[in-house]
């Protein structure tokens, strides 16, 4: 569906194209004041939009790509064996929580710009999920977090950036931003890497006192 609108907005150009084109045919006739200003105005509507769309297309990718570059990672702050250690005897009482028993999850923002939410694994570790943007030149940032709830220290993270505002055709969230498509990309390179990272130490973390 996303392919369809770029062939519409294609398609509208090359109309406006075209239409522009007659405009200066029409008006060569005329004086040479006159073909000037066409000559002017054709130029600037056969190649204002494919500049003004290419230059933001490059920007947002060249920023989304330093972002991946240099922010996109796991980090993991603390290993199980470390946690353990520093707080004897208390892993075993840590049974995950199911849909009987686990808090209410927590939601703040607007789901769309800024936004977090926290879900609770077991009785001292939370997942908090995080979105912040439009950074610079559309991109976002997504986090996921572990957090020990009684001490509010953070003890893996994973980030990762996207740009763009989505498909169009799920709902224009973002309003007219929503239709530039060709800005969208999900994930950084290193995303199917680093989220396997993540999960696997996820697992570890929530079933850290056995599997309920």
């Amino acid at each position: 569906m996303a392919s369809l609108l770029v062939l519409a907005v294609i398609g509208g150009y090359i109309i406006l194209s075209a239409l522009a084109v007659c405009f200066v045919v029409r008006a060569v006739t005329k004086g040479r004041k006159i073909k000037l200003v066409a000559g002017i105005v054709a130029t600037i509507v056969v190649t204002l939009p494919v500049t003004t769309v290419l230059l933001e297309y490059v920007q947002t990718k060249h920023r989304l790509e330093r972002y991946c570059r240099e922010e996109a990672k796991v980090i993991i702050f603390k290993s199980l064996e470390e946690w353990k250690r520093e707080n004897p005897g208390v892993a075993k009482n840590l049974k995950p929580y199911d849909d009987k028993n686990a808090p209410d999850i927590i939601s703040k923002g607007d789901g769309l710009h800024n936004s977090s939410t926290t879900k609770f694994l077991n009785p001292r570790f939370a997942h908090i999920t995080k979105k912040e943007g439009p950074l610079q030149l559309n991109v976002f940032r997504h986090s996921e977090e572990l957090v020990d709830t009684k001490t509010g220290q953070v003890i893996a993270i994973l980030t990762d950036f996207s740009s763009g505002y989505g498909n169009p055709f799920l709902g224009a969230r973002y309003g007219w931003r929503s239709y530039k498509v060709w800005l969208a990309t999900d994930n950084c390179p290193s995303f199917d890497k680093n989220v396997t990272v993540f999960s696997n130490y996820f697992e570890s973390i929530k079933n850290i006192g056995g599997i309920k």
